[in-house]
Parts: C-alpha cells; structure tokens; sequence
C-alpha cells in the first residue's frame, strides 16, 4: 500500500531516524514538523531545535534528505505504522499507558497483555462521627486552666516514675578532718 508522502507527517508513523546532530534517536515525524516550523519561522531563535534549523540550512539534517527523497517518488517511504495509534492517527490515554505497561513487561521479563489497565472498583467512603459538643460548652472551656492541669499531671507522672533516693554526701562531719572522714567512711562500706 502506498501512501502519499504527506502520511510521515502523521502522529501514528513509528518510523524512527539517529540524528547526528543530537547524538539521539527521533521520531521521524517530529523532525519533520520540526523542519516546517522551521521554514514558517515558528521556532524560538535559541531554542533546543535551532540546532536543527542550522543543520537543514546547512545540509546535514538526516530528516531533510529522507523528506527531500519522499516527495521527489510522491510516497511515504519512512513509514511504520505506530501500532498504538488506531484511532484515526490519534491515541488515547489507555493506549499510552499499555504503551508504558508493556515496555515495563518486557523490561521485567513479564508476558505483555493485551489490556493492563483494569477497571478500578470503587470503595465506599468510610464513616466517620464526630463527637457531638454543644457550642455553649466549647465556648465556657477555660483553656488557660485546662493547659495548668495538663501540665501538672505530667509532672506527677514523672515524679511517680522516678523515686527519688536521697544519697549521703561524703562531706566531714562538725569537728572531723579529711582522714578521719576517710577512715569512717571506709568502716561504713562507702568508700574502698
């Protein structure tokens, strides 16, 4: 089937070309709507595809020579079509994201499938209550006085976690001297 050369133009040709000047590979037809912005004056001066009107003006864009050689035989030879885009040229949400699936399968050594997206089952919203207040009381609610009793029942937490245990300062007793201190304290075992 031959078609005309205008059809490389399409979103749904997959045909793709190594450009030189990107060290990249690129959809043949974006080049191509490239090239004709290009020739309209519709791309920005300093612009990603400035480098692409400067290869065509130059000569050196591979695209160019492909287009240059589709219209002098009046057929679409760089065309493949894109098997995702059946809809008249236009793909739809579920195809690009079988499109992402599948590159995913086959990445991860998964059988591809022929319709990933499943249909989403809707949950029922959970229900939550509300404790009721009335108005009057959240408004009498003295919230200095509740802050003060909070903070009081902490600290009488803390306090009954940690039973304070009075240690014997070793410190000389009225009229004692160091060494005496010393010698009492080992008699008492506190000191070794």
């Amino acid at each position: 089937m031959n078609l005309p050369a205008k059809a490389s133009e399409g979103a749904n040709n997959a045909h793709y070309l190594y450009c030189e000047r990107h060290n990249d590979r690129r959809k043949y037809f974006v080049c191509l709507h490239t090239l004709r912005a290009s020739k309209e004056g519709r791309l920005p001066p300093n612009g990603i595809s400035a480098s692409c009107e400067t290869a065509a003006d130059c000569g050196n864009c591979v695209a160019d020579k492909m287009r240059r050689e589709e219209v002098s035989k009046g057929e679409a030879i760089y065309f493949e079509q894109d098997p995702y885009h059946t809809n008249g040229g236009k793909s739809t949400i579920k195809d690009k994201l079988s499109q992402g699936f599948n590159a995913a399968r086959r990445i991860l050594g998964v059988p591809e499938s022929k319709s990933p997206v499943r249909n989403a089952r809707k949950s029922k919203p959970l229900k939550t209550t509300k404790p009721k207040k009335s108005e009057t009381e959240f408004k009498t609610m003295d919230m200095g006085k509740l802050v003060t009793d909070m903070a009081k029942e902490e600290v009488e937490k803390e306090a009954k976690k940690k039973p304070t245990v009075k240690k014997k300062k070793n410190v000389p007793l009225p009229g004692e001297s160091m060494l005496d201190m010393a010698k009492r304290l080992i008699k008492e075992g506190e000191m070794k």
